[in-house]
């Protein structure tokens, strides 16, 4: 049900349970065959140092690819990603295989989440990927996660995501935005309940659904 159709307090009940719901889909033994980012303009290199370092280090020895959706090229502080800039500091790929795979700079103009969201789910139909983890920061990661579902509910994909928050702490400065991280939390309440209503992200319905028909096969893998 869109955020829109719900009164004042049941609306807050409702993203709470969005919430709540997402962060607790159970990832300590998941194992993922591709690990996925998506990056924004903001400045926010987390996005891409956090899960570079765990393909580096290889915390997920299931893992074969490791995905990276790029950013809108109009937003302030947008650098392009490529193979070649994940070498250098601050991502230091040292892992290097041809499963690193960055969305080309063709796609990036006027990038948005669900542009990000079916670059991936299409990769990764077309790379046989059947389970991904997918990384955001805190405040992001509740609408990333939900984009991502609607994209694969409405293509009909067989894919398993489970969510990864990135550990950023809440006074943590955006560079575009400048503001801490925490201040980013009401804007993306909002989006959620804008994108719901376009039909771009998933109702609690649907994550609901979802997370009953994933559970069973996470935890039938440990």
């Amino acid at each position: 049900m869109p955020l829109s159709r719900l009164t004042d307090m049941n609306a807050i009940s409702h993203i709470a349970t969005l919430i709540i719901q997402v962060l607790t889909i159970p990832i300590n033994n998941f194992k993922p065959d591709a690990l996925a980012t998506i990056t924004t303009g903001m400045g926010e290199k987390e996005r891409i140092i956090a899960p570079v370092q765990a393909w580096n280090t290889n915390d997920y020895p299931s893992a074969q690819y490791l995905l990276i959706a790029g950013a809108n090229d109009q937003e302030k502080y947008y650098d392009e990603i490529g193979f070649d800039h994940l070498v250098d500091p601050p991502y230091n790929l040292s892992r290097l295989t041809a499963r690193v795979i960055c969305q080309p700079r063709d796609q990036h103009k006027d990038l948005n989440t669900k542009g990000q969201m079916e670059w991936l789910v299409r990769v990764a139909s077309q790379l046989g990927i059947n389970c991904m983890l997918l990384y955001a920061p805190p405040y992001h990661i509740t609408r990333a996660y939900l984009t991502l579902l609607k994209v694969v509910l409405k293509t009909n994909a067989s894919l398993i995501v489970a969510p990864k928050p990135l550990e950023v702490p809440p006074s943590t400065i955006t560079s575009e935005m400048g503001v801490q991280v925490r201040e980013m939390i009401p804007g993306e309440i909002r989006r959620i309940q804008e994108y719901q209503n376009k039909g771009d992200v998933a109702t609690l319905e649907e994550l609901e659904y979802y997370i009953d028909t994933i559970t069973p096969i996470i935890y039938s893998s440990i």
